[in-house]
């Protein structure tokens, strides 16, 4: 190991850690709170790594409004929010947790894409984890047109 990776991997040891810990009490900690009460984080962490050779990035959901923000593993330590669509964040005054999950798929040779579903409507959005750009909402199948409508 290199010296100079010495601070940075110690620092990422100490910092994440305390992150999830923070994250997943951000209102589940707190007597009273909704999440105390149904067991739901407000807050879910995620890890999520592209190649062997990268650091990393950690995702950060607000599973109440949709909200999703990013931060280098190995960054100064401070979250970024993903740019949103037409629409904005899905649920801006959003308070119960829980609707909205977030999955990483890993693309062998695009890198990884994150989708994004809110259990109450259905409504499903992805876009690439590293990548400037906004999510991209996905048409529900009723909404998209039929087959045989759209071949003729």
């Amino acid at each position: 190991m290199h010296v100079d990776n010495v601070v940075p991997r110690t620092l990422l040891v100490l910092v994440v850690p305390l992150l999830v810990f923070l994250g997943a009490c951000d209102t589940g900690c707190r007597p009273g709170s909704t999440a105390a009460t149904t067991g739901v984080s407000r807050f879910e962490i995620s890890a999520v790594r592209a190649t062997k050779r990268e650091p990393g990035t950690m995702i950060r959901l607000d599973t109440a409004t949709g909200q999703v923000w990013e931060m280098g593993a190995l960054a100064e330590g401070r979250w970024n929010s993903y740019a949103e669509g037409d629409d904005g964040i899905p649920s801006p005054d959003g308070v119960t947790p829980g609707r909205y999950s977030l999955v990483a798929f890993a693309q062998p040779r695009s890198g990884v894409t994150l989708v994004r579903a809110d259990s109450v409507t259905g409504r499903v959005w992805r876009r690439p984890a590293k990548h400037d750009g906004v999510w991209v909402l996905i048409p529900q199948p009723e909404e998209e047109p039929p087959a045989a409508a759209t071949a003729k």
